[in-house]
């Protein structure tokens, strides 16, 4: 997934910061993956709640990204492929568009 933000390490629990610290592989996951993050932080139960949690809390930037790759030479294949564009595909748009209503 493109990530919009860096994700506070200090937010996850102090035993999975244990872990961060022995696996860098893992570090630079949850750094660069907000879903993760939710996921370990406890903030999200399921991928599903931390997917809608990261698309709800960023909505602004999420829209940027977006305008982003639809202004880019992407290929329609390559953007249909690109992460951001199939977690927004894969939990809907009508609330989105609602909101930019």
């Amino acid at each position: 997934m493109t990530v919009l933000t860096t994700w506070p390490i200090s937010s996850l629990p102090k035993d999975s910061l244990f872990d961060l610290a022995n696996d860098p592989e893992l570090r630079e996951l949850v750094i660069n993956d907000p879903v993760t993050a939710l996921l370990l932080s406890g903030e999200a139960k399921t991928v599903h709640e931390a997917e809608e949690k990261f698309l709800n809390g960023n909505v602004e930037a999420v829209c940027s990204k977006v305008l982003e790759l639809v202004q880019s030479d992407l290929s329609d294949e390559a953007f249909a492929r690109h992460p951001l564009i199939m977690l927004l595909r894969g939990h809907g748009s009508r609330r989105w568009e609602d909101s930019l209503a």
